[in-house]
C-alpha cells in the first residue's frame, strides 16, 4: 500500500466512515432505485481503490459532469415535491461527497449527513425492527465521532461511551413519549407509498384468484369478546355492472357521514391494525355504529377515513358494531341494484327469469333452488378456470359452458341472475377467514384470504349475505384450495400444547410485533389520560401535561447530573476521596500551598496561619506518620480504614472550628 505514515490515520478514518455510511444506507436498498445503489457501491469501491493506490483527486471537470448527469437523472425520475425525491437528493449528495474526502472537514460533513440518512429511514420503513436499526446506526455514527476526536481511543472504549450516551437518551425518550401531550402535529410528513395493493376497485374474472398465493398480511384484528372465526370482512360494495366487470358507485356519491366517536367509557368490539394497501376503503364486519380515528361510513358504500385518502401507512382503528337494521329501498337504490346492461348475457338473463317464475317468484325458494343447482351441476371451484369465450357474454360462457371459476365468477354470475329476476343484489369485495394466533388472541388476514360474495335484498328482512362458493360440492373444489381451508380450520382449533416449537416461536414473534405496533398506534389523547388516571394522577389537560413534560425533563437532567457526580465519586478510592475532602477544609482557611505540597507541609502552612491549631495538627501529623510507617507491617485494609477515620476526624474538627468563628463574627 503506497500510503505515507502521516496519512495512515486519516485513511483509517475514511474507511471507518465508509462502513458507517453503508450501514446508514441499508434501509434504503429496498425502496430506492437500483441504479442509485449501484452508483453508491461504485463510489465506495472507487474511494477504497483510490486510497489503496494513492490516486490523485478527480479533476473538477469530471466532478461537475457527474453532478450534472445525476441531477438530470433525479429530475427525470420522479416528482420533485415528493419525500422520496428529497431522500434521493440526500443519497446523491452523500455518494458524490464520498468521491472527494480530502480533509477532516469532509469527514464531519458526512457524519452530519449520516444522521439525516438514519432518521429518514423512519419515513421509508415503519416497522418495529427499525428501532433496533436506529440504535445500531446511531452507535456506529457516534463511534466515528469519538474516533475523530481521539485517535487513541480503543474499540472497547468507543462501544462503552456510545452505549452510555444511548442509555441516557432512552429513558428520557420513553418518559417524554408517555408524558408529552398527544396533540395533532402542526405539519405532517407525507409517507412514501408502499405495501401490498391487494385487489382493485373493480372486479372481473381472474382479478382475485391471482392473490391466492400472496401471503402478505393485510390486517390483524383483536376482539373484545369471542373472536369472529372464518368471518367475512367487507371492504367495498360493487353495484354497477358494465358487462365485463363490476365497479363501485360510491365515488358518484360523496355523502358519507361521520361515524360516531367512541366515548371514553366505551369499549370497541374489535380493533384493526391495517397494513398500507394504496386504497381508500377500510374493512369491517357487522354494522358499525361507533368508532375511533375519525371515520366516515355509508351503509350502501363502505367505510373510509375522514380525509378520504388512500392508506399509505399503517392505520389503526376500532369499531363498535351491531346487527344491521331493516331499511326500505328507495326508488333510486332499487334501480341501481337491479340495473343490467342491455343485450348482455342473454342466455343467463332468460334462464334466470324462467327459474324465478317457476319458483312462483318466492325469493327464499329461489335462493334454495340456486343452492341446489350449484351443488348438483358440475361446477368447479378452481384457481385456474378456462378463459371465457366472449367479452360481452362472459357469464353465459361460465354458467352454461365452462362451469369452472373462482369466487369472483360465482359472485358475479349469481348477482346477475338475481338482478335479472328483479331482485336487488350487489357484489361485496373483502376478505374471508384468517389465521388465528392463540398467543396474541388475534386474527391475521392475508392477501390470499381475498374473497368476493354478494348481498340480496328481501322485503321485510333487508340485505342478506350469500356466498355461492359454499354450495360447490367438496369433491369439485381444487385440492390446493381445499388443503388451505383444511389447514386454517385445523389451526383455529389447535391449543398451544399441540403446536410445534417452531410454530409457537413464530406466533410469539408475531404477537410481540403486533401488540407493540398496535399499542403505539392506539396511544392517543384518551389513552394518555386513562394511563395518567390509572397511576393516580387524575385529569390533566394539555397545559398541565406540557408543564409536566418540561418539569420532568429538567428533573431528569438534574438527577442525571447528581447521579453522574455520585458515580464519579464512587469510582475514586475511599481514602483518596477522604483526602480530597480534607484538602477542601484546608482551603476554607485561605492557606496557599502548591499542588505538590505534602500533607505535613499543608498542616505547617495552616499552623503558621492559625497558631492555636498547633496541638490538634501536631497530634494529627504524628498519628498519620505512625499509620504510614505501619501500613506494610499490619493488615493493609485495617490500616487504610484507620487512616480514613483519622482524616475524617480532623475534617470534622476543622469544620466545627470554622463554623464557630463564623458564629462569633455574626454575634450569635
Amino acid at each position: 500500500m503506497n500510503i505515507k505514515p502521516s496519512q495512515q490515520y486519516f485513511v483509517t478514518l475514511k474507511w471507518h466512515l465508509l462502513l458507517v455510511i453503508f450501514i446508514c444506507y441499508i434501509p434504503h436498498i429496498a425502496t430506492e432505485p437500483a441504479w442509485l445503489f449501484i452508483t453508491f457501491l461504485s463510489a465506495i469501491a472507487y474511494r477504497l481503490t483510490a486510497d489503496y493506490f494513492n490516486y490523485p483527486p478527480i479533476p473538477v471537470s469530471i466532478r461537475i459532469s457527474l453532478f450534472i448527469l445525476v441531477c438530470c437523472i433525479l429530475l427525470y425520475g420522479g416528482d420533485i415535491f415528493s419525500v422520496g425525491f428529497f431522500i434521493r437528493c440526500l443519497l446523491t449528495f452523500i455518494i458524490l461527497k464520498c468521491l472527494e474526502i480530502h480533509t477532516i472537514r469532509d469527514l464531519k460533513v458526512l457524519i452530519i449527513c449520516n444522521f439525516f440518512l438514519i432518521f429518514s429511514a423512519l419515513i421509508v420503513i415503519q416497522e418495529l425492527w427499525i428501532i433496533i436499526y436506529l440504535l445500531g446506526a446511531i452507535l456506529a455514527n457516534l463511534s466515528i465521532m469519538l474516533k475523530l476526536s481521539s485517535s487513541e481511543v480503543t474499540l472497547r472504549q468507543i462501544t462503552s461511551k456510545t452505549s452510555q450516551q444511548l442509555l441516557i437518551a432512552i429513558p428520557l425518550s420513553i418518559l417524554l413519549f408517555f408524558v408529552f401531550p398527544r396533540i395533532e402535529p402542526l405539519w405532517n410528513v407525507p409517507a412514501i407509498s408502499k405495501g401490498s395493493t391487494g385487489f382493485n376497485e373493480t372486479m372481473s374474472p381472474g382479478s382475485i384468484s391471482e392473490l391466492f398465493n400472496d401471503d402478505s398480511a393485510v390486517m390483524q384484528i383483536t376482539f373484545k369478546n369471542s373472536p369472529i372465526m372464518n368471518g367475512y370482512w367487507r371492504g367495498i360494495i360493487l353495484s354497477t355492472y358494465t358487462g365485463d366487470s363490476w365497479q363501485p358507485s360510491w365515488y358518484r356519491n360523496s355523502s358519507f357521514f361521520p361515524l360516531q366517536e367512541l366515548k371514553e367509557n366505551e369499549t370497541a368490539d374489535y380493533e384493526i391494525l391495517l397494513e398500507p394497501n394504496q386504497k381508500k376503503w377500510l374493512f369491517y364486519a357487522g354494522y358499525p355504529i361507533a368508532g375511533a380515528s375519525n371515520l366516515l361510513f355509508l351503509s350502501d358504500h363502505g367505510l373510509i377515513r375522514q380525509n378520504k385518502e388512500p392508506i399509505t401507512e399503517r392505520f389503526a382503528y376500532s369499531l363498535k358494531v351491531q346487527p344491521a337494521s331493516y331499511k326500505i329501498l328507495n326508488r333510486k337504490e332499487y334501480a341501481e341494484t337491479t340495473e343490467l346492461p342491455n343485450n348482455i348475457n342473454p342466455r343467463l338473463n332468460a334462464w334466470a327469469k324462467k327459474q324465478f317464475a317457476d319458483t312462483h317468484k318466492d325469493i327464499k325458494v329461489f335462493i334454495n333452488f340456486l343452492r341446489n343447482y350449484i351443488q348438483q351441476q358440475p361446477f368447479w371451484y378452481t384457481l385456474t378456470p378456462p378463459l371465457l369465450d366472449t367479452q360481452k357474454n362472459q357469464l353465459d360462457s361460465f354458467w352454461f359452458d365452462t362451469q369452472k371459476g373462482f369466487c369472483e365468477h360465482y359472485a358475479s354470475a349469481v348477482t346477475f341472475i338475481l338482478r335479472a329476476a328483479g331482485i336487488p343484489a350487489r357484489v361485496i369485495l373483502g376478505y374471508q377467514g384468517g389465521q388465528w394466533n392463540p398467543i396474541a388472541h388475534a386474527i391475521t388476514i392475508q392477501q390470499s384470504d381475498a374473497h368476493a360474495w354478494l348481498e340480496y335484498w328481501q322485503e321485510g328482512i333487508g340485505w342478506q349475505q350469500l356466498d355461492p362458493t359454499m354450495y360447490v360440492a367438496p369433491e369439485r373444489i381444487d385440492q390446493t384450495i381445499r388443503n388451505r381451508e383444511i389447514y386454517l380450520t385445523q389451526e383455529d382449533s389447535f391449543s398451544m400444547s399441540e403446536l410445534t416449537w417452531g410454530r409457537k416461536m413464530q406466533f410469539f414473534l408475531e404477537s410481540a410485533r403486533f401488540f407493540s405496533e398496535r399499542w403505539l398506534l392506539f396511544y392517543s389523547q384518551n389513552s394518555q389520560k386513562n394511563l395518567l388516571q390509572h397511576v393516580g394522577l387524575g385529569q390533566w389537560n394539555t397545559g398541565d401535561l406540557l408543564q409536566a413534560a418540561v418539569g420532568f425533563t429538567i428533573l431528569f437532567f438534574i438527577l442525571l447530573g447528581l447521579g453522574y457526580q455520585w458515580w464519579q465519586t464512587r469510582k475514586l478510592d475511599s481514602l483518596l476521596r477522604e483526602y480530597h475532602l480534607l484538602q477542601k477544609e484546608f482551603r476554607r482557611f485561605n492557606i496557599s500551598t502548591p499542588p505538590s505540597a505534602t500533607l505535613k507541609q499543608q498542616c505547617k502552612a495552616l499552623i503558621d496561619e492559625l497558631p492555636n491549631l498547633m496541638p490538634i495538627l501536631s497530634a494529627f501529623i504524628d498519628r498519620y506518620e505512625q499509620l504510614r510507617l505501619m501500613q506494610f507491617k499490619v493488615d493493609s485494609k485495617e490500616n487504610k480504614n484507620q487512616t480514613r477515620e483519622l482524616f475524617k476526624t480532623l475534617r470534622y474538627r476543622l469544620l466545627r472550628l470554622k463554623l464557630s468563628k463564623l458564629f462569633r463574627r455574626s454575634g450569635m
